[in-house]
């Protein structure tokens, strides 16, 4: 084994190209204590000798675990040639080769890519973990929706309640309106049926009189009476009492008599019983 003399760490910016494993492990080997890892001689190969320390003591400084088993397997993705070697004092260690991973020569480390298998493996990886995220914003979306149905539920139910009540008080106005008109209605009624019954008593009563008057008033064979130059046929009526000529109080006529009507008015009466008057002088 031979000691190098430690190397300037590459720097990741000036190499983004090139992957961040292989970079890492490029200033691992030429940095590392030479107990734990060093370059072999001629610079073409490298040896891990003390696997646990490179691992607990390491790893963690430049990835996210300290696991050698997980720094062997990368490694061989990259395509690195292993080899299982036993040194002097009993220990047995491993050699990692590459023809682009050279002591001194980091401009070659452009040339280490990984396998078409670890490529599609990473690449599933890649798909997966895009898949996760894109599952969890969709779990977001449905949180957030479900969250927005919920209050779109509660103010449907509200708007149900308010319209139950506005169509309660919908419904008891129509009633009320229904009812007002119903009365009104009964009361015109009862109001036209009042006044007929008025107007038929009324021509009844009047019928009643005319009655009585023709009652009182016997009707004898018409006699012509010259007045003047015109002549005249007239009724001869007989009083009902000689007695009482045209007495009227004697009669028991209701009055007052009606004044005028359609058949007979005051007028012919008095003029009927002037000429029975007449006719008995």
């Amino acid at each position: 084994m031979i000691n190098h003399p430690r190397k300037t760490r590459l720097s990741r910016k000036d190499h983004a190209n090139i992957p961040s494993f292989i970079i890492n492990t490029f200033n691992i080997v030429s940095s590392c204590d030479p107990a734990i890892c060093q370059w072999e001689r001629g610079g073409t190969s490298f040896l891990v000798i003390d696997k646990n320390r490179l691992a607990s003591e390491v790893i963690p400084n430049y990835f996210k675990h300290n696991q050698y088993n997980s720094f062997m397997r990368s490694l061989n993705s990259y395509r690195f040639k292993k080899e299982q070697i036993s040194f002097p004092d009993g220990v047995t260690g491993h050699r990692y080769s590459h023809p682009g991973f050279i002591e001194g020569q980091p401009d070659l480390l452009v040339s280490i890519h990984e396998s078409a298998k670890r490529d599609s493996a990473r690449s599933e990886f890649k798909g997966k973990r895009a898949l996760v995220s894109e599952i969890k914003a969709l779990k977001l979306d449905i949180s957030t929706l479900e969250g927005t149905v919920e209050s779109l539920r509660d103010e449907l139910s509200s708007l149900r309640s308010q319209l139950k009540s506005r169509t309660s008080e919908t419904e008891h106005h129509v009633c009320t309106v229904r009812s007002d008109k119903r009365k009104a209605e009964i009361e015109a009624t009862l109001f036209e049926a009042t006044s007929c019954d008025n107007t038929e008593s009324s021509s009844v009563k009047e019928m009643d009189d005319h009655l009585l008057i023709d009652e009182v008033f016997t009707e004898r064979p018409s006699k012509r009476v010259n007045t003047g130059n015109q002549s005249h046929m007239m009724h001869e009526s007989i009083p009902a009492n000689q007695n009482d000529k045209y007495n009227f109080d004697l009669l028991d006529i209701p009055k007052p008599l009606p004044l005028v009507t359609q058949s007979i008015s005051i007028d012919s009466i008095f003029a009927r019983v002037m000429l029975n008057q007449n006719d008995q002088k």
